[in-house]
C-alpha cells in the first residue's frame, strides 16, 4: 500500500481492518495532510509501522486492535518504532 505525497488531502480518518496480506506500507511526506484518527486491525503480516506517519503532525488518535505481539512491541516505548509516534496524544493498544 502506497500513499503518494499530497495523496488524500481532506481524509480524516482511516482505518486498515482485515486486510491480512498488507505486509508493508509506504506513506511519502505530505501525504494525508489532514489524518487525525488510524486505526490498524488484523493486518496480521504487517512488520513495521509505516515511516512516513512520523510526519502526520495533524494525527492524534492511534488504534491498534488485534495485532500480533512483534507489531504491537514495535511501538512500546522501547520498541524500534516508538520514534514514529510520540508526538500522538492517544495511542491505544485492544484485543
Amino acid at each position: 500500500m502506497v500513499c503518494s505525497r499530497k495523496g488524500f488531502p481532506q481524509l480524516k480518518t482511516l482505518l486498515l481492518r482485515g486486510l491480512p496480506n498488507l505486509e508493508e506500507g509506504t506513506v511519502e511526506e505530505g501525504a494525508m495532510p489532514s489524518l487525525v484518527r488510524l486505526g490498524i486491525s488484523d493486518c496480521y503480516k504487517l512488520k513495521v509501522f509505516p515511516e512516513g506517519l512520523m510526519f502526520i503532525t495533524t494525527l492524534k488518535e492511534l488504534e491498534i486492535r488485534w495485532m500480533t505481539r512483534a507489531f504491537k512491541g514495535l511501538l512500546q516505548e522501547d520498541g524500534k518504532d516508538f520514534y514514529k509516534i510520540p508526538h500522538m496524544p492517544s495511542i491505544v493498544f485492544l484485543n
